[in-house]
């Protein structure tokens, strides 16, 4: 029997698909371009699951196929009348099928998956981990520090504390700079930077004055030797009411690789050391990194609303998936792969790009691009060859304090070859490549053990994982 609740979202799609008859019928790969020239941001397999009904989608998704649409009739000359591209039409028509929308379960109706829902920002439960408490899967020092914070229920696998997610994955998250007037081409790779454009850089990303005079204690006589981009650190996450399906905004501001690499890149050195280590000052940073932390859960969280005060690069990671389901692992190269391949967490799941100032245009990150950029330069693979990318959190690294915007890449090659090239050192920045059956990956989740042990895997990797099974209904 068809329930209001399906023929209200029955109706949407069938009114979308009218408006792409009208059009011409423009591929959904069209689609998605001729958003994307007008800054909404929609995956492919977004514009082809929105008119089939399959699942109520964002309102971000259906404004966004709507503008690629209107893109498309200007690009190609179709005469169409501009009333069928009105914004306030069709958020009406998304409102109305939105209020009588089935939820994914009658526990938590407003349908925000992976953990405990809570009033304050933290997640909500998908059925990959319905058997589970919100630190079941959590290190000792994520626990830890969940336990020092008077705010319930965030998710953690490992060391990474899941800040928000929502409901529908998306295709995109809203990123943009402070200023938004910012001009990224001030921001250039500095060779040998002076003490006074280091004290400049340390005046612009620490906002805690125990943090700001840990980096000036470390900072040089004179010139620190070497070469430093200019990436992005989030100062704010900016969620919606409560009840919303659209992802939050995260703003950012220009950071200076030399900020990351003598905080953050330290912090995770002084947790390696572990807490018995004599040196007074990874004993301090620890500590430091503790108060930071909670803070930001805590008394700098505003109901899902985050105020960081401390250095917190953002990256963009993701996990890639295949047309048969198979999930691609890789073994990171210790030499190429940072921090946490050094320390032994060389698995991961499956690609993590860093954020940086160049990738900014007209004060707007597209977070779209950064991946497509991430997977062709470290998988070798094309933007051609992936049929979607989907995020749907975003996490802490509780120990270096690092965010990362977390999605699953669907990809028409098959991630056995991808794996296969990793085997043969025809990859860059791995030495090793695995795949995984869904099943398989739910095992690594659950039970890891051997060379998968929780110890070895990159900070969100599996984390990254139970997205890929929640995306695909497990």
């Amino acid at each position: 029997m068809t329930t209001p609740a399906s023929e209200n979202q029955s109706r949407l799609a069938a009114e979308l698909e009218v408006l792409r008859d009208a059009c011409g019928r423009p591929s959904f790969g069209r689609i998605e371009a001729a958003a994307a020239k007008s800054n909404r941001f929609l995956s492919r397999s977004a514009a082809w699951a929105a008119p089939r009904g399959k699942g109520m989608p964002s309102l971000e998704v259906v404004l966004a196929f709507v503008e690629g649409c209107h893109g498309y009739t200007q690009e190609v000359g179709v005469a169409v009348s501009e009333e069928l591209f009105s914004e306030q039409v069709w958020t009406a028509r998304w409102t109305e099928a939105q209020k009588t929308a089935r939820p994914p379960s009658s526990e938590f109706p407003d349908g925000v998956p992976y953990s405990t829902r809570t009033d304050a920002g933290g997640p909500a439960n998908g059925r990959i981990t319905e058997q589970l408490t919100t630190t079941d899967l959590a290190s000792e020092h994520a626990r830890a520090t969940l336990d020092a914070v008077s705010v319930p229920g965030f998710f953690a696998v490992d060391d990474a504390i899941c800040l928000t997610s929502w409901a529908q994955p998306v295709g995109s998250v809203i990123c943009r700079t402070v200023d938004g007037a910012l001009d990224s081409s001030r921001y250039q790779r500095i060779e040998d930077p002076t003490r006074g454009q280091l004290e400049q850089a340390i005046d612009t990303s620490a906002r805690d004055p125990e943090v700001s005079a840990y980096l000036r204690q470390q900072l040089p006589e004179d010139v620190e030797h070497g070469t430093h981009d200019y990436k992005v650190s989030v100062s704010r996450i900016l969620r919606g009411k409560p009840g919303d399906t659209i992802a939050p905004q995260i703003l950012v501001e220009p950071q200076l690789w030399w900020v990351e690499n003598t905080f953050n890149r330290q912090l995770l050195r002084a947790h390696r050391t572990g807490p018995a280590a004599a040196d007074k000052e990874q004993s301090h940073l620890r500590d430091l990194a503790g108060r930071l932390v909670g803070a930001l859960l805590d008394t700098d969280n505003d109901a899902g609303n985050y105020r960081f005060r401390f250095p917190s690069s953002l990256y963009v990671e993701v996990a890639v998936i295949d047309q048969d389901d198979q999930i691609l692992l890789l073994s990171k190269d210790p030499r190429a792969g940072g921090g946490e391949a050094q320390s032994g967490r060389r698995w991961t799941c499956s690609m993590e790009q860093g954020v940086k100032v160049s990738d900014i245009v007209a004060g707007q990150v597209d977070i779209t691009g950064v991946a497509l950029g991430g997977l062709k330069r470290e998988l070798g693979i094309d933007s051609t060859d992936v049929l979607g990318i989907e995020f749907s959190a975003i996490a802490l690294q509780s120990r270096h304090l690092n965010c990362a915007v977390l999605g699953v890449a669907r990809t028409c090659r098959s991630v056995s070859d991808i794996a296969a090239d990793a085997d043969a050192q025809r990859l860059d920045y791995f030495t090793a490549g695995r795949t995984a059956t869904l099943q398989e990956a739910t095992e690594l989740i659950h039970n890891p053990s051997g060379a998968f042990a929780r110890d070895k895997w990159h900070v969100t990797a599996r984390m990254r994982m139970i997205l890929a099974l929640a995306q695909r209904g497990l």
